[in-house]
């Protein structure tokens, strides 16, 4: 999708906030049609939420780089971390249970709640980048998807396995939702269908 989208005039940039160097992403994202990678090393002052970037760090910096590029589309891919895990560094909160669940969880299911209060992050930071592309002219996108189910042993063992699909999301701006449009498919044909 980014060398694609480069060859059509975007300037194409990946944001993560972890060194560029793991998996050899420094090497390989330019490959992939990636003009710019912006890692770790732009988030030296920024806000953490547990022991990663804070996904709502990660969309200021994400709505910066959207003002940037006034005369030339740009393609941002963002993989974030806040959420990342393992979640089981963490500890749950005060009122995190009330204010999270309808009704407490089972024993076993801190690390769903420690889910649970950075997926509220994730919404907070999706919220932002739709207003941000809201704000600016022209045709906006955007895409959100997860790459796995999280990883919850102990989670899982209480509540069941889930079947290790996950969501996505496909928003254009000014676009009007007509009822539920939903398709299955893997997660390397999205590309294609954000494109059509």
């Amino acid at each position: 999708l980014a060398g694609f989208l480069r060859h059509q005039g975007y300037r194409t940039v990946c944001v993560h906030p972890y060194p560029a160097s793991f998996y050899a992403r420094d090497v390989v994202f330019p490959l992939l049609g990636f003009d710019e990678f912006i890692d770790i090393r732009s988030f030296e002052n920024a806000e953490k939420t547990g022991p990663y970037i804070a996904d709502v760090a990660l969309a200021e910096k994400v709505c910066a780089l959207l003002g940037d590029s006034p005369s030339q589309p740009i393609f941002v891919f963002v993989i974030t971390m806040e959420n990342h895990g393992p979640l089981h560094l963490e500890k749950s909160l005060p009122g995190d249970v009330e204010r999270l669940y309808s009704s407490p969880p089972p024993n076993g299911c801190d690390d769903l709640t420690v889910y649970l209060r950075h997926l509220g992050n994730a919404d907070r930071m999706a919220g932002m980048l739709r207003n941000r592309l809201e704000e600016i002219p022209g045709n906006n996108w955007l895409c959100w998807f997860g790459d796995h189910v999280p990883i919850m042993p102990s989670v899982y063992r209480a509540l069941g396995t889930p079947d290790g699909k996950t969501d996505y999301v496909i928003w254009e701006k000014g676009g009007n939702l007509r009822g539920e449009n939903r398709l299955d498919l893997e997660v390397n044909n999205l590309g294609c269908l954000l494109l059509a």
